[in-house]
């Protein structure tokens, strides 16, 4: 039997507490719901949604101090494209530790 690939996929996730910053932070805020309320309630669905679907969901906290760090470091803007990279390097690092 053949060893079917991990299908992983990050999402950006955030703290009650962090998420007044990160509004403040993103340069893209704008595309974010207003309220921690709003975002959770739709990455909640988005995280199912995805689990549905056979991934391995893995969540990469965005502490609001050290993600611009993140972000200059690599020449990213502190925007969603930047979120999604974040996401994904994330996951990657997770599912390699563990596999």
């Amino acid at each position: 039997m053949t060893a079917q690939p991990v299908r992983a996929a990050g999402m950006a996730w955030y703290t009650r507490q962090d998420y007044p910053r990160i509004l403040e932070i993103m340069e893209d805020a704008e595309k974010l719901p207003p309220t921690y309320f709003a975002w959770s309630k739709a990455a909640e669905r988005g995280k199912r949604d995805l689990e549905r679907k056979g991934h391995i969901v893995i969540t990469a906290i965005i502490d609001p101090d050290e993600f611009p760090v993140w972000c200059r470091a690599r020449g990213l803007n502190i925007d969603a494209k930047a979120r999604i990279q974040f996401a994904n390097e994330t996951a990657y690092a997770a599912i390699n530790k563990t596999h």
